[in-house]
């Protein structure tokens, strides 16, 4: 039974996350073809195999036989509930620096715990009730002539002087290494970078940007335009193309998401369900093997922060859409990242709790002084929260600036209709002795030199008629 629920646990895990071609299909043959081959049909087939392998008259041949018949449905069951576990949560622990194993152990096994349960009853049931595939490569020789393989015979003690006995192998001795001292604000600088997926699908396209020590910056554009593709990238949860990623003057291009220094908050939290808001705070310490009175003292102080305290105990589902966010927003500040990333973390909430959380983050983020890269595709988040921020349309920045000089002067068409909360009237004009012509009218433009026989756009923004500005040369209606 163990070894059915810890190897289909290992098998239903990569094939959930490991994508490959025919996958799904290799798996569906496997499981039908268990179904359709009899039992009875197989048995001397089986005989044949373990005789082959010297394995007659052992427990590990019969437990190969059981194992290898009921792996392929098990495996089918376990990945379903694998498959309802959000990568995020994963995600978020690579960030945080767990290895494979950390995140298998913490996150994914807890998680998928009650398919276990399903499996190991299942296959209590299933060996117990075949007696005659259970028995078949099992001769008929007295227990005491069956031989022993090398793995269950004994091994030969070694004694000390005085008689007792010496281990073999010494226990490994785990020493605790520092953390070195590290600023808490980095400058992130991002030269010619590139991310394209299989099918020539360009998320981020040649992108140069400079993100200031301790700076807000704010990431805007519309859904698809590659903001939360370069928010990942710089995590290390994306691979580039192509191009440099530098936190606090070091080349992380190829460093994994752990060794960057950075915490991300994420658009669902990725909050773990089975571990309590303490655990949720104190789960990066943990992976950096901190003492556990240490790690629970620093949540306790994190939270404290948030206005946590009655809550400590709880589980995220025990939680509101508030809470819950300031506990993701607690984890990171217990990391001590140099850069925080945040992935849309207020589109969850509801509209006036959104306003508090503004508030709230901005205040934060002037208290703690980090490096921040917030993401959202809500320009009203954007201007009301960033330093300076970043237009982006196709993988490309269209625009680079504060909040006001995007809002008051748009670089381009693009940035002109995307920014304001009504977007800005475009009429198409033409160059006319010195002024613009749209239609039938003449707009006079003193002090300003156009090419002549150029088609020009005439914006004006609603909030300000009368500011009307104009942009650079733009194409026509059709293009």
């Amino acid at each position: 039974m163990v070894l059915v629920v810890a190897a289909a646990t290992l098998a239903a895990y990569a094939l959930s996350r490991v994508r490959l071609p025919g996958r799904d299909l290799l798996l569906y043959v496997l499981l039908l073809f268990c179904s359709v081959v009899s039992r009875t049909a197989a048995m001397v087939p089986l005989f044949l195999l373990v005789f082959e392998l010297g394995l007659i008259n052992t427990y590990l041949g019969v437990t190969l036989v059981l194992t290898g018949g009921l792996l392929p449905a098990a495996i089918f069951i376990l990945k379903d509930f694998t498959d309802t576990t959000p990568t995020s949560y994963e995600e978020s622990a690579r960030v945080f620096g767990a290895s494979p194993f950390q995140i298998l152990r913490d996150v994914v096994v807890p998680l998928v715990r009650p398919g276990m349960a399903v499996i190991a009853v299942w296959t209590i049931v299933n060996v117990w009730g075949n007696f005659l595939i259970r028995w078949s490569p099992t001769a008929s020789t007295p227990r005491a002539a069956r031989p022993t393989c090398a793995c269950c015979r004994p091994s030969p003690a070694v004694l000390g002087a005085g008689g007792g006995h010496v281990p073999v192998r010494a226990a490994p001795l785990r020493l605790p290494l520092l953390r070195r001292d590290q600023a808490l604000m980095a400058e992130v600088v991002l030269s010619s970078l590139v991310k394209e997926f299989p099918g020539g699908v360009r998320a981020i396209d040649r992108l140069d940007l400079r993100i200031d020590d301790g700076e807000f910056f704010a990431l805007l554009g519309p859904s698809g335009c590659g903001k939360t593709t370069l928010l990942r990238t710089i995590a290390g949860l994306e691979a580039p193309t192509s191009g440099t990623i530098e936190i606090g003057g070091r080349d992380v291009t190829r460093v994994s998401p752990g060794g960057r220094d950075v915490a991300m908050v994420f658009q669902d939290y990725a909050l773990y369900p089975h571990m309590t808001v303490t655990d949720n705070i104190a789960y990066p310490l943990k992976v950096k093997r901190v003492p556990k009175a240490e790690r629970h003292r620093t949540a306790a102080e994190a939270g404290a922060s948030l206005q946590l305290e009655a809550t400590m105990e709880r589980r995220p589902g025990q939680l509101s859409g508030g809470q819950q966010q300031r506990v993701a927003l607690a984890r990171a500040i217990a990391y001590r990242p140099q850069v925080f990333l945040f992935d849309e973390p207020l589109s969850n909430l509801d509209a006036r709790l959104r306003l508090e959380a503004r508030s709230f983050l901005k205040r934060l983020q002037r208290e703690l002084g980090t490096t921040t890269v917030y993401v959202t595709h809500d320009q009203s988040e954007a201007l009301a929260l960033a330093d300076r921020m970043a237009v982006m349309d196709a993988g490309r920045v269209r625009q680079l600036g504060t909040p006001v000089e995007v809002f008051r002067r748009p670089a381009n068409l693009f940035v002109a209709g995307f920014i304001g909360s009504t977007p800005m009237n475009l009429l198409e004009a033409t160059v006319d002795d010195g002024g613009l012509r749209v239609g039938r009218s003449r707009l006079p433009a003193p002090g300003r030199s156009f090419p002549p026989a150029t088609r020009w756009w005439s914006a004006s923004a609603p909030s300000t008629p009368s500011s009307p500005t104009t942009s650079g040369p733009g194409p026509s209606p059709a293009g």
